[in-house]
């Protein structure tokens, strides 16, 4: 029995390293339950599950749907690569509310009768599995002497999930059923980029040491946004060379997400509403807390940005709450300038996250450059009420992909 924790920055201790090892004709059956999916984070995996696929084996798989953040899209590739669902391969989705989903094991069988199991916190995403993320668990293996009791265990806990009797589990009887899933609200038709929980690379003095992966995989899809031709999908150790390169590279920004494939910064589209001091730009809390990750008189660090990409001086507003239980803070860069004619559009406030409490932003009138296109995307992404403001949260690869001349 071994522990692993990529916290050493080994990719000995990264979960795909176990997979990559493993001959995929030597598997017998495979198991996994998985809290958080992305397609990309199978890549390791695809060798054994083709294999299974094509024998005819056993594979189950228990994926979370957690507040729809799993895509249909990549359900269905899923169930491509594993040729189910059928008489030997079971995909199930877990459809939790008031809580998540959220284990992650894994387990084998080989056909000698050998099996090995992983059992900790690498959600199935490139991320979680390729050590880009500080994961830890604990890997047993009979081939190397452990005893077989926590395998098997593994193996006899996911397999319940197939009992029929758990009802937060929707089994999928074939890949026709994805898009009743996606009309339930239980899978998503198109990705929703979620905000990083922790530091990114950026313009900011104060930066955090950036993580970079251990395993360099390549995709199966493309990320959302990128123009960039996939190849065929594969998996390695990354190297010394790789590692320094990654580590000294400031030309691109990576957002170390335990729960997600996102590489970008988290952006901040917003609508701002109008009035005569409407520089003291009013906020939900919700997105105060979770965008922000401040409270009532907090600060953080707001970094003006102008066309030509240059910036401001640094702005340090405080959160102030108001009667509608929003809270407000002000943008220094647009004082002194008058609200726009409504019927010309309202302004855009685009905000990037580079740190904890850390921010560049620009303030978009109608006639300025990016106001059409920020405000196309967030016509197309908004899903809220419609007498409300405008506000999506997505990335800087989502805002570049539709402004190419972005000054971020």
């Amino acid at each position: 029995m071994r522990y692993i924790d990529t916290g050493s920055r080994d990719p000995e201790d990264a979960l795909a390293t176990w997979l990559l090892k493993e001959n995929a004709g030597d598997v017998a059956e495979f198991r996994l339950q998985s809290g958080y999916f992305s397609i990309n984070g199978l890549v390791p995996f695809v060798p054994v599950l083709e294999e299974l696929a094509r024998q005819e084996r056993l594979i189950r798989v228990v994926i979370g749907s957690n507040d729809c953040d799993t895509l249909a899209a990549d359900v269905a590739l899923l169930c491509e690569i594993t040729s189910g669902p059928s008489a030997t391969t079971q995909i199930a989705l877990a459809i939790c509310a008031g809580g998540l989903f959220h284990p992650k094991a894994y387990h084998l069988r080989r056909k000698d009768d050998s099996q090995a199991a992983y059992v900790g916190s690498a959600n199935l995403t490139p991320a979680g599995i390729g050590g880009l993320n500080i994961e830890a668990g604990v890997l047993t293996d009979t081939k190397e002497g452990d005893n077989g009791s926590l395998a098997e265990s593994v193996a006899e806990s996911i397999d319940a999930y197939f009992s029929g009797e758990r009802p937060f589990v929707r089994l999928l009887s074939s890949a026709a059923d994805i898009d009743g899933l996606v009309g339930e609200g239980l899978l998503r038709a198109v990705p929703r980029v979620r905000q990083a929980n922790s530091g990114v690379s950026g313009t900011s003095t104060n930066r955090r040491p950036r993580l970079v992966p251990l395993v360099q995989i390549t995709p199966l899809v493309k990320p959302s946004g990128s123009d960039e031709q996939v190849s065929e999908p594969s998996a390695q150790t990354a190297t010394t060379e790789d590692t320094d390169a990654a580590e000294q590279s400031d030309t691109e920004t990576e957002a170390t997400s335990g729960e997600s494939a996102t590489t970008a910064p988290p952006v901040l589209i917003s609508e701002i509403g109008a009035g005569p001091r409407w520089k003291q730009a009013n906020f939900p809390i919700g997105i105060i807390q979770d965008f922000f990750e401040v409270d009532a008189g907090s600060h953080i660090d707001l970094i003006p940005v102008e066309a030509d990409g240059s910036e401001g001086v640094l702005e340090q507003p405080p959160f102030v709450p108001v009667k509608s239980q929003n809270y407000r803070f002000e943008l220094a860069s647009v004082s002194g300038i008058t609200y726009p004619d409504p019927d010309s559009g309202r302004p855009i406030g685009v905000f990037v996250k580079d740190a904890y409490r850390q921010f560049r932003y620009r303030v978009l009138l109608p006639h300025n450059a990016g106001h059409t296109q920020m405000s196309a995307l967030l016509a197309r992404e908004y899903s809220g009420p419609s007498h409300h403001l405008k506000r999506i949260v997505t990335d800087l690869m989502a805002v570049r992909a539709a402004w190419t001349e972005a000054p971020f």
